[in-house]
């Protein structure tokens, strides 16, 4: 393997791109500039796991590799060259249009559909831990807090501030069945981010954004141009009670592999504007492809 970039990447973590000669393909290397800690490696090898056992989704950024050393875990990712949703929107600094953001929210339901049908949960879903490719559709990545939804085991406060449901900061553990709802939630977050270029919930401290999230008094900024129906969708899909939180239920036909989130497919938002099977495919036009951010990376 021989190294082409260097991709953006955090003070620790490191994300070279690198080339294949061998094969003709080009991937992302994600590693540790620094040995890890003990918690931090059984983190890695957990996402390696879960991404080991997935076939290949359009929506998931898969694993094609890995291998270790005495310093470090190493895995061979699918390569998004564009980045992250996260910079994609800081770049845009202006909300997207609601038309833009039902495309990519469509590319995280169908994500999310998918890994709920194989009984893992994310818990850490967020502009930033989803990967846009060079053809503007989106993969979830970061696999690092994710988990099968029957295993038992430490719940409390995983995940990340403004995008954690108000169950993951209860002292009592949502039943197994009921966390996958925790995804939900924050794909609602990531809809109303997208299309307001702000939080629904904010606050300097992780008890005070808590707080509002239980209130469930969605502010909408002023002259905010947003459609009704995906008003009526964040705010139903961000109901502080698992139980009464729409979009949460997915089922699962007699014949298909991978359960469906009507309640998120038959709301006005998504219904007869959505063409699941030609997204699915990666055949529907993006409505505006990530040339600025591409080029950026270059």
């Amino acid at each position: 393997m021989a190294p082409i970039r260097q991709k953006a990447s955090g003070s620790r973590r490191q994300t070279p791109i690198v080339r294949d000669s061998g094969k003709g393909t080009s991937s992302k290397l994600s590693y540790n500039a620094t040995p890890l800690a003990p918690s931090s490696k059984d983190s890695r090898n957990a996402e390696r796991r879960f991404l080991a056992e997935l076939p290949w989704h359009p929506f998931i950024n898969g694993i094609m590799d890995a291998f270790d050393d005495d310093r470090n875990l190493y895995l061979m990712l699918e390569l998004a060259p564009c980045e992250s949703l996260h910079k994609y929107l800081r770049r845009k600094r202006d909300p997207i249009p609601s038309a833009h953001a039902r495309f990519y929210f469509s590319n995280i339901v169908l994500g999310l559909e998918f890994l709920h049908s194989r009984d893992i949960v994310h818990r850490d879903l967020k502009p930033g831990n989803i990967l846009m490719g060079a053809d503007g559709y989106l993969m979830i990545g970061d696999f690092g807090c994710a988990t099968h939804i029957s295993e038992g085991g430490r719940w409390q406060g995983i995940g990340t501030r403004f995008y954690m449901a108000p169950e993951v900061n209860s002292a009592v553990r949502t039943t197994p069945e009921a966390c996958h709802f925790i995804d939900w939630w924050a794909a609602a977050v990531i809809l109303y981010e997208m299309v307001t270029d702000r939080h629904p919930f904010k606050g300097p401290e992780h008890e005070q954004v808590y707080a509002q999230c239980l209130v469930h008094n969605i502010q909408w900024p002023a002259g905010h141009k947003a459609n009704q129906d995906l008003k009526d969708l964040v705010e139903r899909m961000l109901i502080p009670d698992p139980a009464e939180r729409y979009g949460c239920m997915v089922l699962k036909g007699e014949h298909d592999e991978v359960g469906k989130n009507d309640e998120v497919r038959i709301h006005p938002f998504c219904y007869g504007k959505v063409n699941w099977k030609k997204i699915m495919e990666r055949r529907q036009l993006v409505s505006a492809a990530p040339l600025l951010l591409c080029r950026a990376c270059r």
